[in-house]
């Protein structure tokens, strides 16, 4: 006798995710009706080449034997689950993807301060102290400065990939992009603030159909406008460009010491800029 698999009769149970915007199938599972297989085994695999592997978005996890009809005859559960859904096909789609942030802080040594807001002089032959020109702990010629706590602010999104998405022209180019920065707006920072760290990626399964799972690596540092170094106004820097200034020593007659003041202020250019919409997990 040959073997039928045959779906039984409103046997499709499915289940979605209501508090999702577009409720889309989560799980769900399917009945069919084995006749002719000589044992349990026999029924399983009649099913497993009978029915799709995908279904509504979902992926077949499991086919088991719910009961026993007769001698060859058999009623076979398929479950299926959105969760390992691993292909494009018949409109199967990737899960979510995730963000992770850490606002946190870092030190960072500084050699002027903002403003001076006072000062004090014990000496009774000068009793307005020497303007330094925002130079902190000024000594013999030398800015010792300070360390000070920053803001730093860094953040990670898991995407996920299918196989045939993570070519190796694909792989080059997330090597060549660590250690640049966003030429125009991303994740809604301002071209300039964001600077790509890294990514890291792992695959269970060796399936050609199971995903990769790549979490991406980010800093973000704002873009400056209006800083004053001394005498020096209306400086603007882009968050990771690099700003110094050339100092130099002038006279002061009045308290008739010899100071270093910024002169010069330079912004430098220090990591190559990029699209970042080469990642592909979007802007």
């Amino acid at each position: 006798m040959a073997t039928t698999v045959s779906q039984t009769y409103y046997s499709e149970q499915l289940n979605t995710d209501e508090s999702k915007v577009r409720q889309k199938y989560t799980s769900g599972d399917i009945e069919y009706i084995v006749r002719g297989a000589d044992d349990e085994e026999a029924a399983i695999i009649a099913v497993r080449d009978a029915v799709s592997t995908k279904h509504l978005g979902m992926r077949l996890t499991s086919i088991s034997i719910s009961e026993r009809l007769d001698d060859d005859s058999w009623r076979v559960r398929c479950s299926y689950d959105a969760t390992v859904a691993t292909s494009d096909d018949d409109g199967v789609s990737k899960p979510d993807y995730t963000v992770n942030f850490d606002f946190s802080s870092t030190t960072k040594h500084i050699s002027h301060s903002k403003r001076t807001t006072s000062k004090y002089s014990a000496d009774p032959e000068k009793p307005i102290a020497p303007d330094y020109e925002q130079a902190i702990n000024y000594n013999d010629g030398r800015i010792e400065g300070v360390d000070i706590i920053s803001p730093q602010m860094e953040f990670s999104e898991t995407h996920y990939f299918y196989n045939s998405e993570l070519t190796t022209k694909y792989r080059k180019t997330l090597a060549t992009m660590i250690g640049r920065v966003n030429n125009d707006t991303f994740r809604g920072y301002s071209a300039g603030e964001v600077l790509f760290l890294g990514v890291s990626g792992s695959r269970a399964g060796q399936d050609p159909d199971d995903l990769w799972t790549l979490t991406f690596k980010f800093a973000v540092s704002p873009n400056e406008e209006g800083l004053t170094a001394g005498d020096i106004i209306g400086i603007s820097k882009k968050g990771w460009e690099y700003s110094w200034q050339h100092m130099a020593d002038v006279v002061d007659t009045v308290n008739n010491v010899t100071k270093k003041i910024p002169m010069y202020a330079y912004v430098e250019q220090v990591y190559d800029v990029d699209d970042f919409k080469k990642l592909g997990i979007g802007v």
